[in-house]
């Protein structure tokens, strides 16, 4: 009982109201606004991952019903995301508010512990300059309450990087195997970190027992999941939704640049001309990577081209859009045009959003640059490995998101953006400290 007040009021009295203020209010304020709108907090995504926690919770079966009403084997999403929803629906009420309800109380704590661990690596005044890039960032902000998995994501990645900081600081098994977990459930909610830790084992490689442990919890998960897709499959793979991205988004836009016309006129076709009688997704999967990578080869300037684009998209788009559907607003009609052309004509029916525009262009240009400088701070002090943590997770996090192009896929970059960020403003802590 002791410990347990103890624990309270360090870790939840003993930070400042300020810092819940940051964390919470935007996200509550969101939540109010969209409460009863279901359009926007149930997306074509939100479909498929209720769903499942609908079939988990009914039959305890991870699968969605075909057209003739039998169980078809799903590998296109991990569980992790659809299981948190399955326990949302023991709540009574509507499931669709209440997973929006524990979406931003969980991303507004996700927010208060990322100012811990900010103010632990660099010092109260960094922690407050970086709490205010990650908790305030608009389009993570407007993400939280949607029926996706970006918040329970989140609320998994803060201590998994926090704890491989730590271990690669520390010669802990126990903080090794902790850190190598948190990535195995990372990974289990959303496939975009299943690489995450071969690219961070070069930080470990000197201490050979502590980099295997780490690896093998870091892929014990993923490996069963994946085996239990190749004995359901013939397929050995983690998710069957790299191929669909593959033929889409990446060899779509390919296509789109090469003919002159629209992604959305290219890619059914593409996705078309490869259907055949496929067993399952994974099968599917296959032949759409096989294909994609053809096309992808085979036009190596005009793949770069894409890549850069949608690469600037990710890192640039701000979501405008995203507020008027909140709010239940009517979408402007789109115009014809190149890239900015959407966001032009929301401007243009929704006069009152360009302050929105323009500041949160600066707040991602500072963002940016506040990051850079935290980097080249961290380098000059001579924590060389913390400022190439940093900058690796992030390229590897943009990386991944530029074959899509989507700024949602920004989101769990905005984590180590905001650590760097920290380092800005504490240059001289750190140099006190080395």
């Amino acid at each position: 009982m002791e410990s347990m007040k103890a624990f309270v009021k360090k870790e939840i009295l003993g930070v400042p109201v300020w810092v819940y203020v940051c964390a919470f209010l935007p996200r509550l304020l969101l939540l109010a606004a969209a409460a009863g709108n279901s359009h926007y907090l149930v997306t074509a995504d939100s479909e498929g991952y209720i769903g499942l926690a609908a079939a988990l919770s009914g039959s305890g079966v991870f699968a969605l019903p075909g057209p003739d009403g039998a169980a078809l084997v799903e590998t296109f999403r991990t569980p992790g995301y659809p299981f948190f929803l399955a326990a949302i629906g023991l709540l009574p009420g509507s499931l669709v508010f209440n997973a929006a309800a524990v979406q931003t109380f969980i991303s507004g704590l996700t927010a208060v512990f990322a100012w811990k661990w900010f103010k632990k690596i660099a010092g109260p005044r960094g922690a407050a300059f970086a709490l205010l890039f990650f908790s305030l960032d608009y389009v993570s902000v407007m993400h939280t309450p949607m029926l996706i998995a970006e918040a329970l994501m989140m609320a998994l990645l803060l201590p998994a990087a926090a704890l491989t900081w730590k271990a690669v600081q520390e010669d802990s098994a126990v903080t090794i195997a902790g850190s190598g977990f948190l990535w195995a459930l990372v990974s289990f909610v959303k496939p975009v970190t299943l690489y995450f830790p071969v690219l961070l084992a070069p930080f470990l490689w000197k201490r050979k027992k502590q980099l295997f442990l780490f690896l093998l919890l870091a892929y014990s998960i993923p490996f069963a999941w994946s085996w239990r897709n190749c004995l359901r499959t013939g397929y050995f793979s983690y998710s069957s939704i790299g191929g669909v991205i593959l033929l889409k988004y990446s060899a779509g836009r390919v296509e789109a640049l090469r003919t002159g016309k629209s992604f959305g006129e290219t890619y059914p076709a593409l996705l078309a001309a490869a259907e055949a009688d496929y067993p399952n997704d994974a099968a599917r999967s296959a032949a759409y990577s096989r294909r994609a990578l053809e096309i992808l080869k085979a036009h190596p300037v005009l793949t770069a081209r894409y890549l850069l684009r949608d690469l600037l998209s990710t890192i640039g788009g701000t979501g405008m859009e995203m507020l008027p559907q909140a709010l239940g607003m009517p979408a402007p009609q789109s115009q014809p045009g190149g890239p900015g052309s959407g966001t032009l004509s929301l401007l243009r029916a929704y006069p009152a959003l360009w302050p929105l525009q323009a500041g949160y262009m600066v707040f991602l240009g500072a963002l940016y640059l506040a990051f850079a400088l935290g980097v080249r701070t961290l380098a000059l002090a001579g924590r060389r490995a913390a400022a190439a943590f940093l900058v690796i997770s992030t390229l590897y996090l943009f990386a991944i998101a530029s074959t899509n192009g989507y700024y949602r896929y920004r989101i769990p970059a905005t984590l180590f953006l905001a650590a760097g960020a920290a380092f800005a403003i504490a240059g001289r802590e750190i140099k006190k400290e080395i």
